[in-house]
């Protein structure tokens, strides 16, 4: 399962130990989600947990349909964005418990240095 994958990434033994790691009503965030099943994984565990998907490609309805999967999860949301934009963003990190991104910097083509740090520090 990648959730697990990826919870192995973040320092934890499983999705299930990531989850359980949250506390009761957090919010959590994974910037540059795509398809990922990593927050739909916890939400499903955690029904108490809401959970951002955000991602520059969520306006391609194909690729939207294919995050939200088959299955509704109330407490998961989707957000069109673009994290090198942040500050015109509605998108408050500070609000969020966890702020996840395994695969973000790969797809920031930049040439400006000082822009590709500020998308990170955010």
């Amino acid at each position: 399962m990648i959730a697990d994958k990826l919870a192995r990434y973040y320092g934890y033994e499983s999705a299930s130990d990531l989850a359980n790691s949250l506390p009761v009503g957090a919010r959590i965030i994974d910037i540059g989600a795509g398809i990922s099943d990593f927050g739909r994984v916890i939400a499903s565990m955690r029904p108490d947990v809401a959970v951002t998907y955000f991602d520059l490609r969520y306006n391609n309805a194909e690729l939207l349909a294919k995050a939200q999967g088959d299955k509704v999860l109330q407490n998961v949301s989707y957000m069109q964005g673009d994290i090198l934009e942040i500050e015109q963003s509605p998108l408050k990190l500070a609000s969020y418990d966890r702020v996840f991104s395994s695969r973000l910097i790969p797809h920031i083509d930049l040439e400006d240095v000082d822009l590709a740090r500020k998308a990170i520090s955010n």
